[in-house]
């Protein structure tokens, strides 16, 4: 956490702490919380764009949410994703 805090500008760090809160800790929400932090501060690197989407889609398989409400969030971060490249 400090560390980002620190670099907050560093895809590659956002990437390794994404992995070890996705890997070790398994909090999807928490990653949830993370992976906005980070695009909102590396909105440029599509590594990060793919994770978060691939934490929305593993969020969906671990809640009891509809598969609607699921595809509106992946319909909402690829836009922002898209919009992100295109300012």
């Amino acid at each position: 956490e400090r560390a980002v805090a620190c670099c907050c500008l560093s895809a590659n760090l956002w990437l390794q702490y994404l992995a070890f809160v996705d890997h070790r800790l398994k909090n999807v929400e928490l990653s949830l919380e993370i992976h906005e932090k980070a695009v909102r501060n590396c909105p440029w690197s599509s590594d990060l764009w793919v994770s978060y989407l691939r934490a929305v889609e593993r969020r969906g398989t671990k809640s009891p949410e509809s598969s609607k409400s699921m595809l509106d969030k992946q319909q909402q971060v690829i836009s922002r994703a898209l919009s992100s490249f295109f300012r």
